[in-house]
């Protein structure tokens, strides 16, 4: 207190020092340890949040890889989940909630199939975008192709059934044969009209 201004004085920091816990170290700790666990827990539970890595620069493919590889590895654990324990437990809680109940079958949706109708979108607009690149290939490389054998490769390798969306051949002749015969009926139809036309135009016979 008696020390002139600018000058220093010898002391102890336990004199001036504040209270310290000093857990830092073991905060940190704690917190890398939660970290870790909750990001086991999110790529269990198939979460996109929990399979991308911490990066400036991370792709959509890497994203969409990282998905389907937790998709492929662990959707078929919940599928047999969801038939071995979920379905059975509804169905004991549904007769025991109302015995006029019993007779609902309960659906249960997990696993790959609560993401099946998002995925199967996702399969369709990507099998359509795959499409679209065969209008980049050269005229003379389509003249070789087989235009009906790649459409089905790429909709096969994307795991989509082709039947559901795409007409098979008796379809597309039963079309062809509707549309034939509407044309040759329309033409029936003019050419019928043009008579009477031309009956209607003559000057009456003396």
């Amino acid at each position: 207190n008696e020390a002139p201004s600018g000058t220093y004085v010898a002391g102890r920091i336990e004199d001036i020092s504040y209270l310290q816990l000093e857990k830092l170290t073991d905060f940190s700790f704690v917190n890398n340890m939660m970290e870790i666990y909750s990001r086991r827990i999110g790529q269990g539970f198939l979460l996109n949040t929990a399979v991308t890595r911490d990066a400036e620069r991370v792709t959509a493919e890497e994203i969409r890889l990282q998905a389907n590889e937790l998709e492929s590895s662990l959707g078929g654990v919940y599928s047999r989940l969801a038939e071995e324990m979920q379905q059975p437990l509804a169905r004991q809680l549904i007769r025991q909630l109302d015995s006029q109940l019993a007779k609902i079958e309960p659906v249960i949706l997990t696993g790959v199939e609560s993401l099946s109708r998002n995925s199967e979108h996702e399969q369709i607009m990507g099998y359509l975008n795959d499409l679209t690149i065969l209008n980049n290939v050269p005229e003379m490389m389509l003249a070789d192709l087989k235009l009906p054998a790649v459409a089905q490769m790429l909709a096969t390798n994307r795991g989509l059934d082709t039947d559901v969306f795409m007409k098979s051949a008796e379809e597309k002749q039963a079309e062809q044969q509707a549309a034939q015969q509407q044309a040759a009926q329309s033409q029936l139809m003019q050419s019928a009209a043009e008579s009477v036309g031309g009956q209607a135009g003559q000057p009456p016979m003396s």
